[in-house]
């Protein structure tokens, strides 16, 4: 994710950082859908943390006595500026 992941230069530039907190459902065939920001840092930040997740590759589903089956799951991501 983190690799991935763009600081957005304004964000930079007005001293942004926290966690964006994530909710999806992880489907049946380990696709993302339902994604919720919980807790943002600001729109731009939401915005590419809700891209990255949404450019991922599939996830290995939860699975029920053997059977897959959709699971929500909680992400953080945080944005923090390099001190100096």
């Amino acid at each position: 994710i983190y690799d991935n992941l763009k600081y957005p230069v304004p964000d930079q530039e007005m001293g942004n950082q926290g966690k964006v907190i994530l909710r999806f459902v992880v489907t049946k065939n380990g696709d993302i859908s339902g994604i919720q920001v919980l807790k943002g840092v600001s729109p731009g930040c939401d915005r590419e943390a809700i891209r990255v997740l949404q450019n991922m590759p599939r996830w290995i589903p939860g699975k029920q006595h053997g059977v897959p089956v959709p699971v929500y799951f909680t992400l953080p991501i945080t944005y923090q500026l390099k001190s100096i």
